[in-house]
């Protein structure tokens, strides 16, 4: 049945999102491109240590780590409109909460890739947009 659950997580509901929705990032920040492609900088630059730190903790099975790090990274990947990655650390924060220990190896697996794909997206927006 957890598997189930698991699999459910990464492979159904996350997957099914937009990697990243320009158009929600830009509804966030009122049209203002100018300030999307701040916003996107300042994400990409928090990324290194946010993804240290969250490596760390699952390494670490330290619970109230992933719970406070996958929470943070759930609302700023939100805010740019890259709703995969707010999903996969949903999914992450929700696990780490009930203390399903057997499922935090997987899900950080899954959302690592989908910050590194968000990152690629991002940067490849960036680079065309500065």
């Amino acid at each position: 049945m957890k598997s189930d659950i698991n699999d459910s997580i990464t492979e159904n509901s996350t997957d099914a999102l937009p990697l990243w929705s320009k158009d929600d990032a830009l509804n966030r920040v009122m049209g203002n491109e100018a300030i999307l492609t701040k916003v996107c900088t300042m994400f990409v630059n928090a990324m290194p240590d946010k993804i240290a730190s969250l490596e760390h903790a699952a390494n670490s099975n330290d619970l109230q780590q992933i719970i406070e790090i996958s929470h943070s990274l759930k609302g700023l990947a939100a805010n740019i409109g890259a709703m995969r990655l707010s999903d996969s650390m949903s999914h992450l924060e929700h696990v780490a909460k009930h203390q399903q220990s057997h499922l935090i190896t997987d899900l950080h697996t899954h959302a690592s890739q989908q910050m590194q794909e968000t990152l690629a997206v991002l940067n490849h927006y960036l680079d065309t947009h500065n």
